[in-house]
């Protein structure tokens, strides 16, 4: 729809309207545009959550992080068995595959950065590592944002929001 923001489109996902949005989506040539959608999240427990590397402390608070004490086997990228020099039960190696492989089958397939209400998004490894990849892919993206007046609220927090 070319909408910078969402708002105005959740009350059109209730059933009665969803008729109309898709209708609306057909005239304007929409529904066969692909996006890469990241709906398979990593299972942290499964690697990362477990050990924190003395060498990395928060890079705001300096702190070092808790590790997580659940007991979640873990799979890290070397982890047994292996295909093609990785761990095949590892799941932080293949999102960067993944969307190479979903953009070299669709190269009109474009990235839909959709951010939450407080832009917790910027502050989550995971989606600003697919927002590089993506990036570096030359994959077109587009960012939309719940509304312009949530914008304008966090505006200060972004302003100042660092990401290393």
């Amino acid at each position: 729809l070319e909408l910078p923001s969402y708002e105005s489109v959740l009350a059109r996902l209730e059933a009665q309207e969803m008729l109309a949005l898709k209708s609306e989506l057909y005239w304007k040539k929409k529904l066969d545009t692909a996006y890469w959608i990241c709906c398979f999240s990593i299972n942290q427990h499964a690697g990362i959550c477990g050990y924190v590397p003395p060498d990395l402390p928060d890079p705001v608070t300096h702190a070092l992080p808790k590790a997580c004490s659940c007991r979640h086997p873990k799979h890290w990228s070397d982890s047994e068995p292996l295909k093609d020099g990785q761990s095949v039960n590892c799941e932080m190696n293949k999102f960067d595959n993944m969307m190479d492989c979903i953009f070299s089958l669709n190269p009109e397939c474009s990235q839909l950065i959709a951010v939450d209400i407080q832009f917790n998004l910027f502050t989550r490894a995971w989606c600003v590592a697919e927002i590089h990849q993506a990036q570096q892919m030359r994959m077109p993206q587009r960012m939309i944002i719940f509304s312009e007046e949530n914008l304008k609220r966090e505006e200060v927090w972004l302003h100042h929001l660092k990401v290393q």
